[in-house]
């Protein structure tokens, strides 16, 4: 438990009663001191040895198989991103007191990285192609496994329920996806936040604090769409990142909407033929819509919940210090 410890270690210096932030007199202050322990090599590392000793367990069918598929770019970012999102829940379950042991929390970040990289294997098979058959397999598996342990920890009526709900708007936002690969982006800039909906998943894992926490209904649904339009922004931002690999995989995003009518999909995307399409006109709707989904999200935050604020103000602080790097 490497990784919990070093969370609960952070909550008590961030967040607890015993945080000591009296020298730190700004917003932008009190952000970069929580990206630095937040993103930190430590976190990561931790989180890593954890979670690796856990799919060692779980995996061990096919252990050959697993330092391969640790070595693959996206699990790695995923690994590291899962770290921070990890300890974003255990905050919020510490803070809220949601009625959680130690040992729960444990499994909850257990649930969350075992769910994330059973979509993400099925997810990189279905794209990319760079994976067989047996990828979705495991991913199967691994989701199977991610929902067991989290009916263990929530041992009520509705658990299931909201599992299920949360599986269905991701399914439909996947086949969304998957049924218009070579095609245009089935999305569109009307209804952008619907992009959100592929991180459902994990919507389920807060909703089910919600509930333990005792939070009311209509609170968890302003929660839930302030999260919808987080995963949104931070979607889209990765679709900016990710243009050219999607184009060669099928995939018109968002912000690449018309590419494919412009330029056929029989001959292989460049990074110069992205850039040429993305005018200034088209950067800065693709800007100013994933800021207004953070303005939108704050304001179904303020107030109400100081920890996914503090989360969404962090990634909205990240997101524009990019954009300046």
């Amino acid at each position: 438990m490497k990784f919990l410890n070093n969370v609960l270690e952070l909550y008590d210096l961030l967040v607890g009663q015993n945080s000591n932030l009296d020298k730190i007199n700004s917003l932008s202050g009190y952000l970069k001191l929580i990206d630095k322990n937040l993103y930190s090599a430590k976190l990561k590392e931790n989180f890593k040895i954890d979670m690796h000793s856990i799919l060692d367990e779980r995996l061990k069918f096919c252990s050959d198989d697993i330092d391969y598929l640790r070595k693959l770019k996206d699990i790695a970012y995923y690994e590291d991103s899962m770290a921070v999102y990890s300890t974003i829940i255990i905050f919020w379950a510490k803070y809220n007191n949601a009625g959680l042991t130690n040992e729960e929390l444990s499994k909850l970040s257990e649930a969350t990285f075992i769910g994330v990289i059973g979509y993400k294997l099925i997810d990189i098979h279905n794209d990319e192609n760079v994976l067989g058959k047996e990828a979705s397999i495991l991913g199967n598996y691994l989701i199977h496994i991610h929902e067991e342990i989290l009916l263990d920890i929530f041992k009520n009526a509705y658990a299931m329920k909201t599992i299920n709900k949360y599986v269905g708007m991701y399914a439909e936002a996947e086949f969304l996806e998957k049924r218009n690969r070579w095609k245009q982006c089935p999305f569109d800039w009307e209804y952008p936040q619907k992009i959100g909906w592929k991180a459902a998943p994990l919507f389920a894992i807060f909703e089910l604090l919600f509930l333990n926490a005792a939070v009311n209904e209509r609170e968890i649904e302003k929660k839930i769409d302030g999260l919808i339009l987080a995963s949104a922004a931070l979607q889209m931002a990765d679709d900016f990142m990710d243009s050219v690999k999607d184009l060669n995989n099928g995939i018109e995003t968002l912000i690449m909407s018309g590419f494919y009518e412009l330029h056929g999909n029989e001959k292989e995307i460049t990074i110069e033929m992205v850039d040429q399409f993305l005018e200034d006109e088209k950067v800065m709707r693709f800007y100013d819509t994933i800021q207004k989904f953070y303005d939108s999200a704050r304001e179904m935050f303020n107030g109400t919940d100081d920890i996914l604020s503090l989360f969404l103000e962090l990634q909205n602080y990240r997101f524009n210090k990019s954009l300046s790097s």
